[in-house]
């Protein structure tokens, strides 16, 4: 069988139909995210406080540091309050207590109470301060 013009002229009305009605339809389903995963990941470590590191918790047994919820909460906001300023090592003193904490990763990475605090007298590598 040969296919010439007159064939395609006589069905080429029906292939047409055929292929618009059945073309794949594209939608766009790919939605870029409001929030990176690093700013939710964040988010969600501000959201369940600071964090002590291991050389903060052998300071605290040490010199026998305890703090309770209430001292807990304050710390947190002041780790709010100076991340809200730009702080990025920030010496938060709070009573007899101070607290050397990374800000951006929320870790507080040395304590000090206040026996400590008048030998120390001199603190380095903290670009801000919060007083409670």
């Amino acid at each position: 069988m040969r296919i010439d013009d007159s064939f395609l002229s006589k069905y080429q009305s029906a292939i047409q139909k055929i292929t618009t009605e059945t073309a794949p339809v594209r939608t766009q389903t790919t939605k870029k995210p409001e929030k990176s995963f690093e700013t939710v990941l964040k988010e969600a470590e501000r959201a369940s406080g600071v964090t002590f590191s291991k050389h903060a918790m052998l300071r605290m047994s040490e010199r026998e540091i305890e703090l309770t919820s209430e001292e807990m909460q304050k710390l947190n906001s002041a780790v709010e309050s100076a991340d809200s300023k730009g702080i990025r090592d920030s010496l938060i003193l709070m009573g007899g207590k101070a607290f050397i904490v990374n800000i951006p990763s929320n870790v507080v990475v040395t304590v000090l109470n206040s026996e400590d605090i008048e030998k120390q007298k001199v603190f380095t590598n903290v670009d801000g301060a919060v007083i409670i």
